[in-house]
């Protein structure tokens, strides 16, 4: 095997042997050492980072990059082994050729410890039943089904490409276009799955994979985002959580959030997951519709709690705002997908599919965009609670600022009604003095009674008037004196009136 190149990328490289990066470069630093060579140092590295834990795992924990240009190629079963694309913590994915057929396939092994009762081998069958069911140009085509030396796998279709994440992380912007064209395909492979009764409940940029047909270089990875729409292969894979119609759900997820949180649909991530169905992968599809457009995700988070915050309450910024040059249409589509009441969104992926379609073609798009104030009912009915207390703490600030309003026009309203009560009490009390025949008190109450009111002049100079007569009678009949006086002051009293 010819000697690979110190050159080439660390990152490659970790990739290809399934390392980390900084043991590249440990490797990188042993170069001088005899004229060692890369690859050498490298898979000696891994040979003293990897260790067999028991001899049923070797076959498995065997198969690697490690084992890449050896004399004698590593095998599992039928298949050799080419490179490993992938490792998790419960299965590891390589590129293999099929001996018997020459063809180039990618073999997915379960590698967790566990019986056939465990979640974990549960889970790996149902997604090969999944894939087993489902034919489509966007999903790729599983080959073979079978168990190992006590090792479930099954094998596909090779796809010369990488992940929609992988491109999206060298690429700041996405023609509008493209990203249109690659959510269009995406979702036919999910209509697939949905017509075939299986939700995905994990679409994601990382489980979306791109190679170039035509229009460019096969494989091209630098090409792949920046070229033409046409001649982009779109393949859905990972239906590792998918769910089928009518299947019960694993012992893990009656009580745990699967998914990964940033693409969760609302209903996911809230856990309700009888709720989760064909309309959960459309928000999904959606969120990653709107990180293809803009280079960011539609709600921010660090942790599950923060999505699970922000997810079912915040509205996303219209991408148009984040991003110059999206058409209204364009914007209409990712909103519906991300409508937060499930049946407001593309009901499934097939109708997503067609109405991106439709705005590729030209035509006019089924989905409309929400206005203000349709935004504003809708976070309203989401926050009833709030907005019932904000409403009635409102509602007792008006009320507390009219009658602040209103309190000097009550304030001089009562104190018109108190004048008027005393005038006529006052009024009252001359009469009833006049009554009892107490002139001289009647005389004095009248002229301080007129003093006070003003207005009352006159009436109480017709009681001052009467008082005097009848004073004057009084003193007359009695012979006293005064009574000329009386008269005179009855007299200029009736005078003034006429004044």
């Amino acid at each position: 095997m010819a000697s690979m190149e110190p050159t080439a990328s660390i990152d490659e490289l970790a990739r290809r042997f399934g390392i980390t990066p900084d043991m590249v470069r440990r490797a990188l630093g042993q170069l001088g050492k005899g004229g060692r060579r890369i690859d050498e140092v490298l898979k000696e590295l891994v040979a003293q980072e990897r260790t067999i834990a028991c001899a049923a795992d070797a076959p498995i924990t065997d198969l690697g990059p490690g084992s890449l240009g050896a004399a004698v190629p590593q095998r599992f079963g039928k298949y050799e082994v080419l490179e490993l694309l992938g490792r998790g913590g419960q299965g590891a994915v390589y590129r293999v050729r099929n001996v018997a057929l020459g063809r180039i396939e990618v073999l997915k092994v379960l590698t967790s410890l566990g019986g056939e009762s465990s979640d974990a081998h549960r889970r790996f069958v149902r997604e090969a039943r999944a894939v087993a069911q489902l034919r489509h140009r966007n999903i790729l085509p599983l080959y073979e089904v079978g168990v190992e030396q006590g090792r479930p796998f099954y094998t596909m279709e090779s796809f010369e490409g990488e992940s929609l994440a992988a491109a999206m992380a060298r690429t700041r912007t996405v023609p509008v276009r493209l990203a249109l064209t690659i959510v269009r395909d995406a979702a036919l492979g999910l209509a697939a799955a949905h017509l075939g009764g299986i939700v995905h409940r994990d679409v994601k940029p990382a489980n979306l994979l791109l190679s170039r047909e035509t229009g460019g270089k096969a494989g091209d990875r630098e090409d792949l985002l920046s070229g033409p729409a046409d001649g982009l292969r779109v393949a859905v894979v990972d239906f590792g959580l998918a769910r089928m119609a009518g299947e019960e759900s694993l012992t893990a997820e009656s009580v745990a959030i699967l998914g990964t949180a940033p693409y969760m649909a609302p209903e996911q991530i809230l856990g309700e997951i009888r709720q989760v169905d064909a309309r959960s992968d459309v928000w999904s599809l959606g969120v990653t519709a709107y990180a293809l457009l803009t280079g960011t995700l539609p709600f921010a988070g660090d942790s599950l709690l923060e999505f699970q915050r922000h997810i079912p309450d915040d509205e996303p910024v219209r991408p148009s705002r984040l991003r110059r040059g999206i058409p209204r249409d364009v914007d209409a589509i990712v909103e519906k997908c991300l409508e937060k009441d499930r049946a407001r969104r593309y009901q499934d992926a097939g109708e997503l599919a067609d109405d991106v379609d439709r705005w590729l073609a030209g035509d006019v798009v089924a989905a409309r965009p929400a206005g203000r104030w349709l935004k504003t009912w809708r976070w309203a009915r989401r926050r009833r609670h709030l907005v019932a207390s904000v409403a009635s703490t409102l509602a007792v600030s008006a009320v507390l600022v009219v009658w602040l309003a209103l309190l000097p026009w009550v304030s001089a309203r009562r104190a018109e009604a108190r004048i008027e009560r005393e005038k006529a009490e006052a009024l009252a009390e001359l009469e009833n003095r006049l009554s009892r025949g107490e002139f001289s008190e009647t005389i004095d109450l009248a002229g301080a009674r007129a003093q006070a009111h003003p207005d009352l002049a006159d009436a109480c100079r017709v009681s001052r008037a009467k008082a005097y007569l009848g004073r004057a009678g009084e003193r007359l009949a009695a012979s006293e004196a005064g009574a000329t006086a009386d008269l005179a002051m009855a007299y200029d009293c009736a005078a003034g009136l006429d004044r």
